[in-house]
């Protein structure tokens, strides 16, 4: 259909004619030339038709798939060779195109282009003898060691040197034209039926796809009505002509997608480093570096803190993200379980320049992982917050500041991007959808106002949070500005620091647990409410007076499921069978046990402290929730409030007699379960022995029971100090079990300094 026609001028005698008609600069001087008017411009596509040797027959129509040849040699590919960079795999935000075909996204990986050494690539298209317009890569430039364009076997190097402000497209430019390609020509008064072509790789190679322009057709509620159409591609003519080129996958109604691509609103190298170093400033000032000190766990002989699953359980410092939404607010983006924030003694920000400042702790935030503290003195910086909706930022150019805070140190990366749709997130959020991951991930509008900042839903009370924990997605900022008002509306009053003894007091339903198997699922008839024994606890006893006990619950019911107020999600109640469950404590053998492994003996009776008092505590005290359990393979329900516990082991008043080398504790409700010691008599448990001390060269042990000093009985630690303070040896009176036996203590030091 298409012969060439064998015309008298050579390309050395049009080169002149070409780029004398067009002598008006385009786009900074990324392009040779512009077309100034429509005139000029079809006497320059009729000149290029003539110098590759191919014309059009007037009317015809192409012939199913066939491409012109002038076509073929502008689709090129564009090369990334990528390299690791401080140890971290390459990424690409841009690189990830809806398939033309099936309509889903193919994502370029760059991890495999590494290990396979070889580049990465995309469809492109040759617009000039030395540029090419692309897909937007987004990848950072230190994981770029070289860009370079690709025609059949010709490669030349390559780099960005222009980013279009409001689609997803980039202009590179090249070394040298190559020999064998042909610049595309634009004809945006073709006629149709048009075409798209898309260039890509598919799974057996690189080829174009053409398919007819339209056909679906999407109209949003306010009635606005687009095409839909593949992205980065170009539309064909019905005779085969180049109309325009394609970035977005939707086309508003009407023409002005025929614009020529030179008059797109585009930033060149100086513009778009001018902005770049502009939002590294702003994000400097803004973006702070927080440290956060939290009071040691204390831990009980026999507790092993490093099991806890929760990373921050067990840590005395924590390092965040900071960002400044007023002089005297800042937001810390780090969320803190309630019995973490619990221990919280002092929080500090550190600046930009270094400068540290100490803060003060203002509110947790209720719905993200987030609090908000008060600097010593006004910052100087408030970040500007930016209130354009995420559906108004499709395609646009964005810059992003990536901070990574790992442990002390800080890395900050600075980069484009773009938001290439929009999903439905967290409560209805519009959430923008952004290749790669979006944690620490700060992002700025072209006039350095932020845009959205990383933030993740709360974790949910009893959620384990090393397999579950919500992963941050990019918040609008405009949201922010509530936490720079009062708390009342946006804090959690139940997550917040406490003193030492409030953090150990008990949530409290008054039970002691089994956790359940295979076995005793199938003999309560709670299988499928259980995973077959997965979940659930076996209640094993029901302490008088407590909130269970109120309610009715006994000795056999199954605890299946927790339901705060307020939320959908229950919660399965699960406990840890402890050390002794299912064998005796050994003190037959307790002589035995040298005095160097004594903090290391696991409590003889069941902590008081379990998973489902953890997971009351966490809802908060007085806070209402639902109990789903089974009696008899029956299903029930109960609503219950959260109640505070009486003292227990880990809470009880502590005796500490150093000239004797022991610590005590009163007795508590669990232990005096234990030991068969009703309320009202006397004795007080020995908690801790100090290895080679007077204490265990006497011969006592760690959980005997001291039932009298000097023969007098004594209940309370004050009882016990105000016979320290005036007898020298100590004579106890011991009871291991149901045994007694008198032991007497000298200590190393005078007895007025116990």
């Amino acid at each position: 259909m298409f012969a060439p026609r064998r015309y008298f001028p050579s390309f050395f005698l049009m080169k002149p004619l070409l780029f004398s008609l067009s002598p008006v600069a385009c786009v900074g001087g990324l392009l040779p030339r512009r077309i100034s008017n429509r005139g000029l411009a079809s006497a320059v596509v009729g000149a290029l038709w003539l110098v590759v040797g191919w014309t059009p027959a007037r009317g015809a129509a192409l012939a199913e798939g066939e491409i012109p040849a002038p076509v073929l040699a502008a689709l090129v590919q564009v090369e990334a060779f990528v390299q690791m960079a401080e140890g971290e795999e390459p990424a690409a935000a841009g690189w990830s195109q809806r398939c033309p075909k099936c309509g889903e996204y193919h994502v370029n990986g760059l991890d495999d282009a590494l290990a396979d050494e070889r580049p990465a690539a995309v469809g492109g298209y040759l617009v000039a003898p030395d540029r090419v317009l692309a897909p937007d890569p987004m990848i950072h430039p230190r994981f770029v060691r070289e860009w370079r364009v690709r025609l059949g076997a010709e490669s030349v190097t390559a780099r960005p040197v222009a980013w279009a402000a409001d689609r997803k497209a980039v202009l590179f430019a090249l070394e040298r034209p190559l020999a064998a390609g042909r610049p595309l020509v634009f004809s945006p008064q073709a006629s149709g039926p048009y075409s798209v072509l898309t260039y890509s790789l598919e799974g057996d190679g690189w080829g174009a796809l053409v398919q007819p322009l339209g056909g679906s057709w999407l109209t949003r509620p306010d009635g606005r009505r687009f095409q839909t159409v593949p992205g980065d591609s170009i539309v064909l003519a019905a005779d085969g002509s180049p109309v325009a080129p394609l970035s977005s996958e939707i086309l508003p109604l009407g023409e002005a997608w025929k614009a020529p691509f030179a008059s797109w609103p585009w930033l060149d190298e100086a513009a778009y480093r001018d902005r770049l170093a502009a939002v590294e400033s702003a994000a400097s000032d803004v973006i702070l570096h927080a440290t956060l000190q939290l009071r040691p766990v204390p831990v009980q002989p026999g507790e092993d803190p490093s099991s806890d699953s929760d990373e921050d359980a067990n840590a005395t410092t924590l390092h965040a993200s900071a960002l400044v939404l007023g002089p005297g607010r800042v937001l810390v983006l780090r969320g803190l379980a309630p019995a973490v924030t619990a221990r919280l003694e002092s929080v500090t920000l550190t600046r930009g320049d270094g400068t540290v400042m100490p803060a003060r702790f203002v509110a947790s935030v209720v719905e993200f992982g987030a609090l908000v503290v008060e600097p010593e003195q006004p910052l100087p910086a408030t970040v500007r917050l930016a209130a354009t909706p995420w559906r108004e930022q499709r395609d646009r150019l964005l810059f992003a500041a990536e901070i990574r805070v790992k442990g002390e140190e800080r890395r900050a990366h600075y980069r484009h991007l773009r938001s290439a749709a929009t999903g439905v997130g967290l409560k209805g959020r519009d959430v923008p959808e952004f290749a790669g991951a979006t944690e620490g991930l700060f992002v700025f509008d072209q006039e350095g106002r932020l845009v959205g900042a990383p933030l993740a839903k709360r974790a949910d009370p009893g959620a384990e949070r090393w397999a579950s924990a919500p992963d941050p997605f990019t918040v609008q900022a405009d949201e922010l500005r509530v936490f720079a008002d009062e708390p009342a509306a946006w804090a959690d009053a139940r997550n917040v620091p406490r003193s030492a003894a409030d953090e150990r007091s008990l949530g409290w339903l008054g039970v002691e647990l089994q956790p359940l198997d295979r076995d005793l699922a199938q003999a309560h008839g709670v299988s499928a409410q259980t995973e077959e024994g997965q979940s659930g606890a076996l209640v094993t006893y029901v302490y008088p007076d407590s909130p269970a006990g109120r309610v009715g619950l006994v000795a056999g019911d199954v605890l299946l499921r927790i339901l705060p107020a307020g939320t959908q999600r229950a919660v399965p109640v699960r406990v840890e069978a402890f050390a002794f469950s299912d064998q005796p404590f050994p003190w037959d053998r307790y002589d035995q046990i040298p005095d160097a492994y004594f903090d290391r003996i696991p409590r003889p009776w069941a902590p008081a402290e379990n998973a489902l008092g953890a997971l009351l505590k966490e809802f908060g005290f007085d806070s209402a929730y639902r109990l789903d359990y089974a009696r008899g393979g029956k299903l029930s329900t109960l609503d219950l409030t959260v109640e505070r516990g009486p003292d227990h082991y880990g809470s009880a008043p502590e005796a500490v007699a150093t000239a004797y080398g022991l610590r005590l504790r009163e007795l508590t409700f669990e232990t005096r379960r234990f030991y068969q010691i009703p309320a009202g008599q006397p004795g007080l448990l020995v908690a801790r022995i100090e290895a080679g001390g007077p204490g265990a060269v006497a011969g006592l042990k760690p959980y005997e029971v001291v039932t009298a000093v000097n023969d007098q009985p004594v209940s309370t630690v004050a009882e016990f100090e105000s016979a320290v303070a005036v007898a020298q040896p100590l004579r106890l009176g011991v009871r291991r079990m149901h045994q007694t036996r008198l032991v007497t203590v000298i200590p190393t030091a005078a007895p007025g300094a116990p």
